[in-house]
Parts: C-alpha cells; sequence; structure tokens
C-alpha cells in the first residue's frame, strides 16, 4: 500500500499501554484569504499540539476546493499517509450521499480523512457507518449540544441536520483506501442556506446563538476519530455500536426507505452488528437493509 500504515502500529501501542507513541502532526497549510473562518494562530497550536496516533498526521489546508475528498484521493495515489486529513475554507462542488450536492459555503469545517485500515477483513462499511457517533460526540463535547443520528449518517441536533458523512473506497497500488468525507455546519448563518435547506438543515451557531470555536471543534473531531478508528482496527467496537444506537432517533418510527431494489416501509428497530437497518415491515417481517435512503 502506498503511505505509511499508521493504524495497526496504533493499535499495538494502545495493547502495550505506551503514550509515548503519540506524535504531533506535519502540516502543510496553503493560504488563506483575508475573509478566512479559521483563526489561523490556533490553527497553528493545533497542528504543532495535536497528540494523535494516526489521524491528523498529515493535515492539508486548502483556502477553496471542489471537493476534499477528490484532494484526499488524489493524495491516496500518490502515496499519502495513512491518517491524512484535508480541510477546505470552502467547496466549490461538494457532494453528500447519494451524488447529492452539499452546500459547502465559508464557516463550515470541510474535511475528508484517509484511511488505510489494516483489517479490511472487517466490513468497511462500518468505518463508515459508525463514524457518526465519534463525530456527534466530539460535538458534544465542543458545543454541549445533544447530537443525534438519522440512519445511516446523518447528525442531528434539534431534529436538524448540521452535519453529514461520505464515504468512498479508493483503489491504490497494493491496496485500497477509505476516504471519509464529512461536514460540518459550523458558523452558518441559518438566512445563508438555501431555501429547500432551512426548514431541514441548521448549524451550530444557530442552534448556540452564537459562533463556536471551530478550531477547537475541529481538535476534538481529529481526537474522537482517531480513537475510533484505532477501536477498529483493534476490532473493539462495540462500544460505538452501542453509542450509535443510543444515538439513532430513527428507531421506533416508521420510515420509508429508497432501496436499490425499491422502497420499503416499516417500523425501525436496531442497527445489525453489520450496522444495517433492521426494519419491521407491516406484516411483520424483519427486512435487513444495508443500503439506503430514508425519506
Amino acid at each position: 500500500m502506498g503511505g505509511r500504515l499508521l493504524g495497526g502500529d496504533a493499535c499495538q501501542c494502545l495493547d502495550r499501554n505506551c503514550p509515548g507513541d503519540l506524535l504531533a502532526s506535519t502540516t502543510q497549510v496553503i493560504s488563506f484569504t483575508d475573509n478566512s473562518e479559521w483563526n489561523h494562530q490556533a490553527l497553528k497550536s493545533l497542528t504543532e499540539s495535536l497528540a494523535t496516533r494516526a489521524v491528523g498526521r498529515d493535515i492539508h489546508f486548502l483556502d477553496v476546493d471542489d471537493s476534499t475528498n477528490d484532494v484526499a484521493r488524489q493524495l491516496a495515489r500518490a502515496g499519502a499517509d495513512d491518517g491524512t486529513v484535508v480541510i477546505a475554507e470552502r467547496q466549490s462542488s461538494g457532494r453528500g450521499r447519494m451524488n447529492r450536492s452539499w452546500h459547502s459555503p465559508r464557516g463550515g469545517i470541510w474535511a475528508s480523512v484517509l484511511f488505510m485500515p489494516n483489517a479490511w477483513t472487517r466490513e468497511p462499511a462500518l468505518l463508515v457507518l459508525l463514524s457518526p457517533a465519534a463525530i456527534a460526540r466530539a460535538t458534544e463535547m465542543a458545543t454541549g449540544l445533544e447530537i443525534t443520528i438519522k440512519w445511516p449518517n446523518d447528525l442531528r441536533t434539534r431534529g436538524r441536520k448540521v452535519a453529514g458523512i461520505l464515504g468512498e473506497v479508493e483503489h491504490i497500488a497494493g491496496g485500497q483506501a477509505l476516504i471519509l468525507g464529512f461536514g460540518v455546519n459550523a458558523n452558518i448563518p441559518r438566512a445563508d442556506f438555501p431555501l429547500a435547506l432551512q426548514g431541514i438543515a441548521t448549524s451550530l451557531m444557530a442552534e448556540l446563538g452564537r459562533p463556536i470555536d471551530m478550531v477547537g471543534l475541529l481538535r476534538q473531531v481529529l481526537i474522537q476519530l482517531d480513537t475510533f478508528y484505532i477501536d477498529f482496527n483493534c476490532g473493539n467496537l462495540q462500544p460505538w455500536l452501542e453509542d450509535y444506537r443510543l444515538r439513532c432517533d430513527t428507531f421506533g418510527n416508521t420510515v420509508t426507505v429508497n432501496t436499490p431494489s425499491g422502497e420499503i416501509s416499516g417500523i425501525a428497530e436496531d442497527i445489525d452488528a453489520g450496522g444495517a437497518l433492521l426494519l419491521r415491515d407491516a406484516n411483520g417481517n424483519l427486512k435487513r437493509i444495508v443500503v439506503g435512503d430514508i425519506r
């Protein structure tokens, strides 16, 4: 595989309880505009002191880009290291699940993390499916807001979407990588959302009534994703599965799921160990849905 594989080493380190393996990240900071929402001094402090084992060991900050997932894909092909992070001030062609466009103006956290797990024997979809629990945990720590999850990977607060996640597999020399893209509506005024989104989306600033510390939130997200990724490599996913279940606001509701084979309606009951949605239809049959979109 192209770059350094840090996840496996980190797992061994945790087994030996050796905190000395925590290393600060190395970063490449590319120009920001004068009206940047990011605090440059705080970013410098973050990149000098981020004590993670894998995620954020190499961070690329961009002013504007089409899509951070596309940049991460290019870096993967060029041999980037496991845990490389790409962050953009804004995206001109951000996208979400089902190839939907993603509103990505200044004031949000638009990022992608390059993962090259040492454990592809575990379903890579779990890396995508359970990652919202890590980002939700980080967001709660940074803001105090309660963050719930709409299956499979929308993050919500007070019933409105505040963040989303997109996972894409990239085949590279000697193996494959998973690119986890995520967007958090941080300091975006609600009035700046397109009309079609104003009733279903929100921002952390809108809910709190004040701007948030974006660098502080980013730090927490990278730390929690790092912890989650190490656990993924070590096979310690049960705590994250339980966290996801506790946060999921889909359970107990009657929903309609658009799947590749058509629509399925019923009561969402749970997810299984593989992350599939378990839905009880009108005939009492339990359906297992691996891929779908709830409306």
